[in-house]
């Protein structure tokens, strides 16, 4: 193929990418299924060597599972995560639950279940 995606060119130069999902459906705003965009960014999932996952709801967990190639053991365990814990999923053998220990900047920054609004 010699449109290769500069996401894995970066491989080379020992480039991390990272992406970034508060809800798995957050796909669907890429267009329909099997459209090429949601397709490349499947791919770019799929190719993924580390997979961080964070509590789920038993509504959103089998379609995550699916996106992300988990098994029904694995998916039940975050079901149970308390807030800070997560699952890796390292390459596609290796699986950890890790509580993460964020500092004070950290959590300031990545703290998703409150909204401060102003009052402007």
């Amino acid at each position: 193929n010699d449109k290769t995606e500069p996401e894995k060119l970066g491989r080379h130069d020992d480039v991390s990418n990272w992406y970034l999902f508060h809800r798995i459906s957050d796909l669907d705003q890429l267009g329909d299924k099997g459209s090429a965009v949601r397709e490349q960014a499947l791919g770019l999932i799929a190719d993924a060597d580390m997979r961080i996952v964070f509590g789920l709801k038993s509504d959103t967990a089998p379609k995550v599972a699916e996106v992300l190639g988990m098994n029904d053991t694995v998916t039940r365990l975050t079901l149970d995560f308390e807030p800070g814990e997560g699952l890796f999923l390292v390459g596609q053998k290796r699986v950890a639950v890790v509580r993460v220990q964020p500092t004070a900047a950290e959590f300031a920054a990545f703290k998703t279940d409150t909204v401060e609004r102003s009052n402007s």
